[in-house]
């Protein structure tokens, strides 16, 4: 049993290392994904609020497409100035 409890032991301190760590992630999740299954929604139940989502989605990618190649201090410029652009 003494291997037990101190296997026990180490799995709770490394539980709260785990957790400590999720605290500082911030999820990113990819604007194609959440495009692709909102549209996937939208084409079963069409609802204002998915084509109102696509529509802003699409408002995102054209500042990005108008900002592609750019320098950097110009992407920045630019969505610094749009940022007002809500998702949901």
């Amino acid at each position: 049993m003494l291997f037990g409890r101190s296997r026990e032991k180490n799995r709770e301190k490394i539980e709260k290392k785990i957790a400590q760590i999720e605290k500082r992630i911030t999820e990113a999740a990819c604007m194609a994904h959440a495009q692709r299954k909102i549209h996937d929604v939208r084409v079963r139940h069409p609802t204002a609020n998915t084509t109102e989502a696509l529509n802003r989605i699409g408002e995102l990618y054209a500042i990005v497409s108008g900002i592609r190649g750019s320098p950097a201090e110009e992407r920045l410029a630019v969505r610094k100035k749009n940022r007002a652009i809500q998702l949901l």
